[in-house]
């Protein structure tokens, strides 16, 4: 009995231990279609900074990156700096995903309405393997932007299609979707303003606050 009790107690001062020095910080990792102007990633990582909890920002953003070229990347282990993708992906508490551009927006006055609705199966599909292949590596928070519509109230009916499949896929990996559809008074030349990049980083900092911080 006094082995047990031993033991017992032996056990409760380890857990106390680790939770005192256990590591606290975030190592926040950003895939983006997004340019070098200052977005919400900025505003992430200055907000994680302030508050003395991040650990890194690894940011990995290629304009003309596909859903599929970032499956690619990932299955092929990219170097990124001094480490590879997948052990970035596996360090990553918090993950940013605003991709997928450059596979759908930028196609909607190029195809037929039939044709887009069958191009946007087809997106589905990819995004589906991608998501598939990140919670392979990186099972902490994710966080996914839907999309917004550059082309004031044209196509209004497709980007409302698009982001409530995107939605759905989400909630089958346990990734949290970010609506960004009403945005579009924050859009010149068919990109988010500064203002519009606060207001998705609004939006993401709650997660950040519900979440994150209580790790």
């Amino acid at each position: 009995m006094k082995k047990i009790l031993v033991a017992t107690l032996i056990i409760m001062l380890i857990v106390i231990i680790y939770n005192i020095f256990k590591d606290n910080k975030i190592y926040y990792v950003s895939i983006s279609n997004i340019s070098d102007n200052y977005t919400y990633k900025d505003y992430i990582k200055d907000y994680l900074d302030e508050l003395n909890i991040l650990e890194n920002h690894t940011d990995i953003s290629n304009l003309d990156d596909r859903i599929t070229d970032i499956i690619r990347n990932i299955k092929d282990n990219k170097v990124y700096g001094d480490k590879t993708f997948q052990n970035i992906l596996i360090k990553a508490d918090l993950l940013t995903l605003s991709i997928g551009y450059n596979d759908l927006i930028s196609k909607i006055d190029k195809y037929s309405i039939y044709n887009m609705y069958s191009y946007i199966d087809t997106f589905l599909i990819d995004l589906d393997n991608l998501f598939n292949i990140l919670r392979q590596f990186d099972k902490e928070k994710i966080v996914m932007l839907g999309y917004y519509n550059p082309y004031d109230n044209k196509y209004n009916e497709i980007i409302k299609y698009i982001n409530l499949k995107v939605e759905e896929l989400t909630k089958k990996y346990n990734i949290e979707y970010v609506d960004i559809s009403d945005i579009t008074n924050y859009i010149k030349d068919q990109y988010i303003t500064i203002e519009g990049e606060h207001i998705i980083f609004d939006r993401i900092r709650c997660i950040i606050d519900d979440n994150i911080k209580r790790k």
